[in-house]
């Protein structure tokens, strides 16, 4: 019995079924015991490897890199920032950026942008007796109409009604 005091059952299991393998001459063929080494490869690579969880499915932003995004994005609601910037933030084109991003978050930079916007302005409505119309043009909204429109489409109450709602 091999010592290979290690905290991982499953690594054991496939040390253990490598070296009973070897032991007994390959039974089952040289393919069982390269099968196994694979998966322990594998299993090593995915549980004690910092690329492994930089790896996503094909689309998808890791999640490093929409972070870095998404800061980005929050640094900028007042001014907004373009689609081209972005992208060029993680050295990509546009287009391929855009999918990316959908496909990571479910909606485009466009929508997170108005989102992280109406939620700015909730806190804002929330922590500050600041008039509307000045919440509107700190969250990067073009005019207080305009936010007006977009608070009530969101949050399907205007933001006079969440103020006198969730006022402390």
């Amino acid at each position: 019995m091999p010592c290979c005091n290690v905290s991982s059952p499953l690594i054991a299991q496939l040390l253990l079924a490598l070296h009973a393998d070897a032991k007994t001459g390959q039974p089952e063929g040289p393919g069982y015991g390269e099968t196994l080494l694979i998966a322990l490869l594998a299993h090593l690579r995915q549980t004690h490897t910092a690329a492994a969880s930089e790896t996503q499915p094909e689309g998808l932003l890791s999640k490093v890199a929409l972070e870095r995004v998404k800061e980005h994005i929050r640094g900028r609601l007042e001014s907004g920032v373009s689609l081209g910037a972005l992208a060029a933030l993680l050295d990509m084109d546009s287009y391929a950026f855009l999918r990316a991003f959908k496909r990571s978050t479910g909606v485009t930079p466009h929508q997170y942008l108005i989102r992280a916007r109406i939620e700015h302005a909730k806190q804002m409505l929330h922590l500050t007796r600041l008039p509307v119309t000045d919440i509107a043009l700190r969250c990067g909204f073009a005019s207080p109409s305009h936010f007006a429109d977009t608070f009530k489409k969101v949050e399907r109450r205007t933001a006079l009604e969440y103020r006198n709602c969730c006022a402390v």
